[in-house]
């Protein structure tokens, strides 16, 4: 049914023959349509919507009539309660939609290898980068590792919010019968639909009957199954470990395979072979932890490798073959690291290298080179390089950098995927350096606490972590340093909310605290360092003013604590801009590296920063007005300047002049005013 004017898109029998190719397709998976009526009927908005006997689609694509088609057999004829289970109704016709079109991972590998990524143009081409094919289903993947799935048994009401509803009961749930068929194989999985559908056509259906129906075809326990993909939220990881292969008197070969798993979920594993003639399958159990899957092949092996064929859901293909796994780098791949550009693989961690250098007024000129590690560039990132100083220069004092001080290097971690876990820690950081004269070491885990993910809502973001500095040479001592170690544990809390949420218009809210607290070890001697004093403040070697003598290994404890609350507004189609920023904070004899300031971030959280960090660095040099945001953020103050106490307000007011002047790069005037009070004990 369609209306005047539709003829050339739904007239001339073309809804009518793809309606028929659906309903004979759907016929061959389950059985006869049990009603006597089909109506197809051309709805005024787009989406589709199923009913008994009619689907309402808003358009004439063969793909919605499949799916709304399906809807009259997962749900309508076998009657299930798609509120309460709609992985049973949702997800199967999503599943049986992408079967008819070819797009399910069965299907996709017997088309066979996938296209290479194309490439893009000009610089873009130096890329290392995936194709769509290797890309299918990471949206999953980095859902579950940023652990914002839930189990696809929940009701309907208890999700969440609807943006992970839909991904759970579409996308997961489509997901859940291609690896249900994975388990069963193409045969019994058709055999299972068949019985599904012969014994509970046109009566209420629930889990227990759609398990009992794949159990009986198959003849072996599946509620190991069903719980993990229905009612836990996990992932599949197997790991080969180890594969020998050895020749037998009548000349055939077997090959013996070791797996292990790591994810959550259980899964019998495929192991191939790969000879002249093909890949050989196998297959392991679905229970033990650790077993050896053995193959026979009548050629020699050439390649030993888990699911080849990538029909299961087994997220990190770096370990599917034999290599080692120090530090996440099984099979990693070397690629040079382009600036701006992004890098990816399916099968390898990359290692992105390139040289470094910088400079600095105690070593002139440093030189090195750097290598970052991460798969998909997202799990196990990690940043090590090293690199020495060109020069030794004394500073004003008569000290020179000598021995280990002219040696740099530093090595941090993100988000690593260790054996003790079945996936990887996300939020944990870290990392180790020795740098100008300083020696640090941190770790730090993140939490999303956000109570919606998918909708515009809170963000909501708590950090714990500990760290130390340990000066070790004097001579190289970073700007802005005291000479002074320190050892603290600090806790953050973020919250970023869109301002339209507390009807304040377009943009958004920022309320942010952090508290630290530690101990330092006080310098043998004053702790001076020659050069001017910024007005208000502490030297950046040491107090203003004369400081006494203090006896060797005493030390002193101290606390920090900042907040922050700012709102960034827009309108005029985002051509006009408001920001503003309240700030206050409060703290206790710290290090200078680690203190308020009154115009930028404090240097312990600029550590990582080569052109910054240095005294003398290039962006350190009198006269290159460079300073990173943070502190009381009051302009025109020298970053040295710290304080114990501080109150201060920012004002922003900006308007795009001109949009696009280059390469979607537009030019803004601002007008921007600072206020603060501060005070200090020296």
């Amino acid at each position: 049914l369609y209306r005047p004017g539709d003829d050339s898109t739904w007239g001339h029998g073309i809804a009518v023959r793809r309606s028929i190719e659906a309903l004979t397709w759907l016929e061959k998976i389950w059985g006869p349509y049990a009603w006597p009526q089909f109506t197809n009927l051309h709805r005024l908005e787009g989406g589709g919507t199923e009913f008994p006997m009619m689907i309402m689609d808003g358009s004439d694509q063969l793909s919605l009539i499949l799916h709304e088609g399906g809807h009259q057999f997962t749900y309508g004829i076998l009657a299930d309660n798609e509120w309460r289970s709609g992985w049973m109704d949702e997800g199967l016709t999503s599943y049986q939609t992408s079967w008819a079109l070819g797009q399910t991972p069965q299907e996709l590998a017997a088309q066979g290898p996938p296209l290479p990524p194309r490439l893009g143009e000009g610089y873009r081409a130096y890329a290392t980068t995936m194709s769509s094919a290797q890309g299918r289903g990471l949206g999953m993947v980095r859902l579950d590792l940023a652990g914002h799935t839930q189990p696809i048994g929940t009701p309907a009401y208890d999700f969440r919010d609807f943006g992970t509803y839909n991904a759970m009961i579409y996308t997961r749930g489509e997901l859940m019968y291609s690896q249900l068929r994975d388990v069963l194989g193409d045969s019994l999985f058709r055999a299972f639909l068949h019985d599904y559908y012969d014994r509970w056509a046109l009566k209420h259906v629930d889990e227990r009957a759609m398990e009992a129906s794949a159990e009986r075809v198959s003849g072996r326990p599946l509620g190991w199954f069903f719980h993990e993909w229905v009612h836990e939220a996990g992932m599949v990881d197997y790991a080969l470990t180890r594969a020998t292969t050895s020749e037998q008197p009548n000349g055939t070969w077997v090959t013996r395979a070791t797996i292990e798993r790591r994810g959550a979920y259980w899964h019998p594993m495929p192991v191939g072979v790969r000879t002249d003639s093909g890949w050989t399958i196998g297959r392991g159990e679905w229970e033990p932890d650790r077993q050896t899957v053995t193959i026979a092949t009548a050629g020699r092996p050439l390649e030993v490798r888990l699911d080849p064929y990538h029909t299961t859901y087994d997220w990190d293909r770096r370990d599917d073959v034999v290599g080692p796994a120090a530090f996440g780098l099984s099979g990693a791949e070397p690629v040079y690291d382009w600036p701006f550009l992004d890098q990816a693989s399916r099968d390898h961690s990359l290692v992105a290298l390139s040289p470094l250098a910088w400079y600095s007024d105690g070593g002139a000129l440093t030189i090195g080179m750097r290598a970052r590690a991460s798969y998909l560039d997202l799990v196990d990132r990690y940043d090590f390089g090293l690199a020495v100083t060109s020069a030794s220069r004394p500073t004003a004092a008569g000290a020179a950098p000598r021995g280990l001080s002219r040696l740099q290097g530093w090595w941090r971690f993100e988000n690593p995927y260790t054996w003790a876990s079945d996936r990887p820690l996300m939020g944990l950081a870290g990392g180790a350096a020795m740098l100008d004269g300083v020696g640090r070491a941190d770790v730090a885990q993140t939490w999303d606490l956000s109570p919606r993910w998918t909708a515009a809502g809170p963000r909501l973001h708590a950090t714990l972590g500990a760290q130390g500095a340990y000066v070790y040479d004097e001579a190289m001592l970073p700007g802005g340093w005291e000479r002074r170690s320190l050892t603290e544990a600090d806790a953050a809390l973020e919250l970023r909310t869109p301002a339209a949420a507390l009807g304040a218009g377009d943009g958004e809210l920022t309320v942010s605290a952090r508290v630290a607290a530690g101990f330092s070890p006080l310098p043998s001697t004053g702790g001076l360092v020659t050069g001017p004093v910024p007005m208000g403040g502490r030297a950046a070697g040491g107090r203003a003013g004369a400081a006494a003598p203090t006896l060797d290994g005493a030390a002193t404890t101290y606390a920090r604590a900042d907040f922050a609350l700012g709102s960034d507004s827009r309108w005029n189609d985002g051509a006009d801009r408001l920001a503003l920023r309240l700030y206050g904070g409060i703290s206790n004899d710290p290090p200078a590296q680690t203190a308020l300031h009154l115009s930028a971030s404090d240097p312990l959280s600029n550590f990582e920063n080569n052109w910054y960090r240095p005294a003398g660095g290039i962006l350190a040099r009198p006269g290159v007005n460079y300073l990173p945001l943070g502190g009381a953020g009051l302009r025109g103050y020298d970053a040295a300047v710290t304080v114990d106490r501080i109150a201060a307000v920012n004002a922003e007011l900006s308007h795009r002049l001109a949009a696009d002047v280059f390469s979607h790069v537009s030019l803004w005037g601002s007008l921007f005013g600072d206020a603060g009070f501060a005070s200090s004990a020296t």
